[in-house]
């Protein structure tokens, strides 16, 4: 077996459970957005839905930043990628009379590493927020629904299996959780 068919059963290997699990989620999340009185269409808008999720969470705030935030670390992302290639690509290409050979001289602009830094930092920053923010809304998601706290835990670990039973079992005969009911005196 050559390495070009290894490296092909590789990607196949890791891209259809990831694709299908994307799918999986788009799905329950449809069928999550229904059940709450949302159209089940924002499922599919990538990160519109994390708003609607905090609406369905009772913390629009928290679904809007975290919207934003999304949206931010893309742009941030490809800042940092095109900061670190003009540093790492910027260079000149000479003819060395002593080795009779093409030479390159890398060329590390300050401005360049400066802005990658900073943009790399940001990205930290920003990521440990949008984590925050998304535990958050799944907890406020499981209280709103009257679930067990350590549903969140499933939320953060085994995200598919979470929306598969707020989407399905959840409020059904199959709920080994029934919502708790509080009577607050």
């Amino acid at each position: 077996m050559n390495l070009g068919s290894l490296l092909t059963n590789a990607k196949l290997t890791i891209t259809l459970p990831a694709g299908g699990m994307t799918i999986l989620c788009i799905i329950c999340l449809w069928a999550i957005f229904d059940k709450r009185g949302e159209e089940g269409w924002k499922a599919i808008i990538p990160f519109y839905r994390d708003y609607i999720f905090g609406k369905l969470s009772k913390e629009p705030k928290t679904g809007k930043r975290l919207m934003i935030f999304k949206l931010l670390s893309v742009f941030v992302a490809i800042g940092a990628v095109i900061a670190f290639f003009v540093i790492f690509v910027g260079g000149v290409r000479y003819w060395d009379d002593n080795t009779g050979m093409m030479s390159y001289q890398p060329n590390y602009p300050t401005v360049a590493i400066i802005t990658a830094i900073v943009l790399a930092l940001a990205l930290i920053v920003i990521t440990v927020l949008i984590l925050i923010w998304q535990i958050k809304l799944y907890y406020r998601f499981t209280v709103v629904n009257r679930a067990p706290g350590w549903i969140t835990l499933v939320f953060i670990f085994l995200l598919p299996l979470a929306l598969v039973y707020f989407a399905f079992v959840r409020g059904t005969d199959l709920d080994p959780f029934p919502p708790q009911i509080h009577n607050d005196i």
